[in-house]
């Protein structure tokens, strides 16, 4: 390296930083990080930010190398992962703007009807979840993207996530016909 540097090489020009670059280079080294040295890397964060269980390290790794790998594409450093991890992993926080924006009290009966169609799948895969969430939305007239939306609030109180299917696949089926019931207690006149 020493033998073919050479100073004539260098520009004359202001070096320039570019935080967005070194931001997009970053969640590249994020996304091709090995799940365990991943989670390792990620546990003092969870664990400053009091998300941290020990089960994570035995029962639960499972659980949360699934939710990394949808926090990952939109993590742009380690710091960003416990916000996302937040509503998944600890109890749902309502954000009162979104909840008044996409939660009316014209969009709750869809949330039950979707809740109670949830409760009753006989398999909780992707595929099986979509067909509920799509189907709840055609069968009652709502409009799908505000519905989802609506649906969004209610499983982790805001209005961005994780892939809508993915987040309720994660969750599981009680925790989500759980927060969907709570979040059309939170509805709003429109």
């Amino acid at each position: 390296l020493i033998a073919r540097f050479d100073l004539a090489g260098i520009s004359g020009g202001d070096a320039v930083f570019n935080p967005e670059k070194l931001e997009w280079m970053n969640n590249q080294h994020l996304m091709r990080l090995p799940d365990d040295v991943l989670v390792a890397q990620v546990r003092p964060w969870l664990e400053r930010a009091g998300l941290w269980r020990d089960t994570f390290d035995t029962t639960e790794r499972a659980w949360l190398i699934e939710a990394l790998a949808l926090l990952r594409p939109r993590a742009k450093r380690l710091g960003d992962i416990p916000d996302g991890l937040a509503p998944l992993a600890g109890e749902v926080v309502f954000d009162d703007v979104a909840v008044a924006k996409h939660v009316t009290v014209e969009v709750t009966p869809h949330l039950q009807a979707l809740a109670d169609t949830l409760a009753g799948l006989d398999e909780f895969g992707l595929a099986e979840i979509e067909r509920a969430v799509r189907g709840t939305a055609e069968a009652g007239g709502a409009r799908p993207g505000a519905f989802m939306q609506a649906v969004r609030v209610c499983l982790t109180g805001r209005t961005v996530s994780p892939g809508l299917f993915e987040t309720i696949a994660l969750l599981g089926r009680e925790r989500s016909v759980d927060r969907l019931r709570a979040g059309a207690r939170q509805a709003q006149p429109s």
